[in-house]
Formats: C-alpha cells, structure tokens, sequence
C-alpha cells in the first residue's frame, strides 16, 4: 500500500503502542476490521481529532481496499 499511496500514513495492524501524533491533522482515519485488533481500534478512535471521518475496509486484498477506500471518500 505504501507503494501505491506513499504519501499516507500507515500503521500496521496489531501495533498498539503508536505515536498519536501520527492521527493529527487527518480527513480520514481507515480501519481495516478483518486484521486489526480492538485495542488499536479504540486508542485510535480516542486519540483522532473531532473531526476526522471513519472509515471501515473489510478485506485485505490490495485492489479492494483500495476500490473500497475510494468508494468510501
């Protein structure tokens, strides 16, 4: 993914102890549900800003995330 949007940032799922700083400033936060853990979920929804939308990808194939997260914009 980092190939294709080299300007998002990415965290890999499973990584509970993230920069915060990393949410700040940003219109989305995405949220692959099938791979990530709901600890990460919930200290990234507490910790984006007010007003940065949610996002949810539920696959892992890079074609269809990506078909997803354009769809969901």
């Amino acid at each position: 993914m980092k190939e294709v949007l080299p300007n998002w940032v990415f965290i890999a799922c499973g990584v509970e102890h993230f920069d915060t700083a990393l949410l700040k400033n940003k219109d989305y936060l995405f949220v692959n549900t099938v791979s990530n853990t709901h600890s990460m979920y919930y200290k990234a929804v507490e910790n984006k800003d007010k007003n940065t939308k949610i996002r949810y990808i539920n696959v892992l194939n890079r074609d269809r995330v990506l078909y997803e997260m354009e769809n969901s914009l």
